[in-house]
């Protein structure tokens, strides 16, 4: 559709400054009991990967951090893979595979999270069933909650159904949880988050109203120990939705990008029709704020927007609750796109209490324009693609006051491993996840001449440590020929 061409204009902007099984992790301490609970109100505990942590003071909303209960906001960032940590491992399920896999801090092994020594996991099928690992391509969310590792995953006979998952660190011990009935309203993409004792959820409708496609926005919840799910807000849209989630102690932030518009009896494939439709509605994107003794959203930021610019991963807001996002725009938006005197740039910015927005800085470095894919745990990380290949990348991590954390070359240090007479990554071939104190990059490689897994992909952990990275690949997975990927 043609509506369908504005996200690759967006596109366009946001890229155009771009150029033998070894033995699963033993855990430390005992975990916890499946069913979800919440900290007492005041609780802080020692917050990995949430660098701005803060203890809560008497008589302010509950904003503490307990990472047994709390969703992890920096890796709930991400859809292209699904990363959980504990003390002594790293959990990952890769978007659209079959298979949870970990990585032992310990001793650097990786490998497919099955405790059974005999098994061959995935050496000869993508679909090993009998394989302890296994968790279905459609499986969501894999989370560290409760002491337990946490997932949603498809019905085994009923598509109107999913079920919550979970299971021992070490690959034991799993069970189902409870069963979510999916209505038709909740058909369609749903993404998850495990958060004090509820399933939250963002399921975004495609519908057709009299002829004309559009989608229905929700956000809501179910109650890990059962229940009905629980609508917080909807809104019909004709444009594209897009939305996100993040949660600070009690408190749940969504932001949304979306038009509020019921439109039906029009075909929009007609150019003439859609220029009618696009002059009449408004899209924009919105920042609300919920608790559960609440009602109703509190509406923080709305602002009209031509293009969508929230996404899972440039959305932040700090343990003090303040709302953060990465927008892309022209260096001059009163003029046309040029790339030598009027190129697209992206900026960070903060919402202020009164529901206006101050820019931060922006992605330009002098005569050099880095991309803005991600912000969380208190940094904003910026990365040039260099050659799009994976040749000459850089990498500069800002804190949110613009002071560099780390600026320097990114080398794929994991590639001097590969053997193969020809490589050579997708572009844009990465996805980031990171705060100020370490970065995740999963790089998507192509192998043209492998007939047999002619995709891998690499997830690699830098660790920054004043003017030099520490490189540590932390998981790895194949594409078999005629496989999606």
């Amino acid at each position: 559709m043609i509506r369908k061409s504005l996200c690759i204009i967006l596109t366009v902007l946001m890229l155009a400054g771009l150029l033998s099984c070894a033995k699963p992790p033993e855990q430390s301490g005992e975990s916890a009991s499946p069913q979800g609970g919440t900290p007492q109100s005041g609780e802080t505990t020692a917050a990995p990967n949430d660098p701005d942590a803060l203890t809560q003071a008497p008589g302010e909303p509950d904003r503490s951090y307990d990472p047994m209960t709390d969703c992890n906001n920096m890796t709930a960032g991400s859809r292209s893979f699904y990363l959980a940590e504990t003390e002594d491992a790293f959990y990952i399920h890769f978007e659209g595979k079959n298979y949870i896999r970990y990585f032992d801090k310990a001793t650097g092994d990786m490998d497919v999270l099955c405790p059974r020594p005999e098994c061959l996991h995935d050496a000869n099928t993508p679909n090993n069933k009998e394989c302890l690992g296994f968790c279905s391509s459609e499986a969501h969310c894999l989370s560290y909650y409760m002491g337990k590792l946490w997932w949603v995953g498809p019905h085994p006979s009923d598509l109107y159904k999913k079920v919550v998952y979970c299971e021992e660190p070490d690959g034991s011990g799993r069970q189902s949880v409870r069963i979510l009935e999916m209505t038709e309203e909740l058909q369609g993409g749903c993404r998850f988050y495990f958060h004090r004792g509820r399933l939250y959820t963002v399921a975004i409708q495609t519908v057709v109203r009299d002829g004309t496609p559009g989608q229905v926005l929700r956000f809501g919840y179910f109650m890990l120990d059962g229940g009905e799910f629980t609508e917080i807000f909807s809104t019909p849209s004709y444009v594209n939705v897009e939305a996100t989630m993040r949660f600070i102690g009690d408190e749940v932030y969504m932001a949304a990008y979306y038009d509020g518009e019921e439109i039906s009896g029009v075909n929009d494939d007609d150019w003439d029709a859609y220029v009618e439709i696009a002059s009449r509605i408004h899209p924009k994107t919105v920042i609300m704020r919920w608790n559960p003794q609440m009602s109703e959203p509190e509406v923080l930021f709305t602002t009209e927007e031509k293009y969508n610019y929230i996404n899972d991963t440039t959305f932040y807001v700090s343990r003090e609750g303040t709302p953060y996002y990465i927008r892309p725009h022209l260096l001059d938006p009163e003029k046309e796109l040029d790339q030598e005197t009027n190129p697209a740039i992206q900026s960070a910015y903060r919402v202020e209490p009164d529901g206006t927005e101050t820019e931060l800085f922006d992605s330009r470095d002098g005569d050099k324009i880095y991309s803005m894919p991600a912000i969380s745990g208190g940094a904003v990380i910026c990365v040039h693609a260099g050659d799009g290949m994976g040749n000459g990348m850089e990498l500069w991590v800002r804190s949110l006051e613009g002071e560099t954390i780390y600026k320097g070359p990114l080398e794929l240090g994991y590639r001097n491993d590969i053997v193969s007479d020809e490589i050579h990554m997708y572009y844009p071939g990465f996805t980031v996840l990171g705060n100020a104190q370490e970065v995740f990059f999963l790089f998507r490689e192509r192998f043209p001449n492998n007939e047999v897994t002619p995709t891998r992909f690499y997830l690699v952990r830098y660790e920054l440590n004043g003017d030099t990275l520490e490189e540590t690949l932390i998981g790895e997975e194949k594409t078999m020929n005629g496989e999606w990927g």
